[in-house]
């Protein structure tokens, strides 16, 4: 085939994300009575704010994968198994890397993802 049926969208994902991670590590760092380059005070979002940015950040890192994947699998002509294969090392070393997946809930989902690839290498 050639070409990308998603015209590389995951790439604006991956985006979203980084901006997200950004907002909640600024907030993080904010103290009380801190102001904006105008004087006016900057508002410090609560933890748990903050807590479900994280999870929305791991979330956006799981789909940019898997719509990575299937794009390349739809539009490169890959295989089936080659498909499979990528997607459960890219979701295994996603899950490792708690840079990308910071929650406990980011890690369920991606089990919850790779339980089928999983139970199909165990047949």
């Amino acid at each position: 085939m050639g070409g990308s049926q998603f015209e590389q969208k995951h790439f604006q994902l991956h985006d979203i994300k980084e901006t997200l991670d950004e907002i909640t590590r600024d907030h993080r760092l904010r103290k009380p009575g801190d102001k904006d380059q105008w004087g006016y005070e900057l508002e410090k979002y609560p933890e748990d704010l903050l807590e479900a940015f994280d999870v929305t950040s791991d979330l956006l890192s799981i789909t940019e994968l898997m719509v990575q994947r299937i794009d390349y699998l739809i539009s490169q002509g890959s295989d089936a198994e080659s498909y499979r294969e990528r997607v459960k090392e890219d979701l295994v070393e996603l899950r490792k890397n708690r840079t990308d997946c910071k929650t406990d809930l980011g890690v369920k989902f991606i089990n919850l993802i790779l339980k089928p690839f999983i139970n199909r290498s165990s047949k």
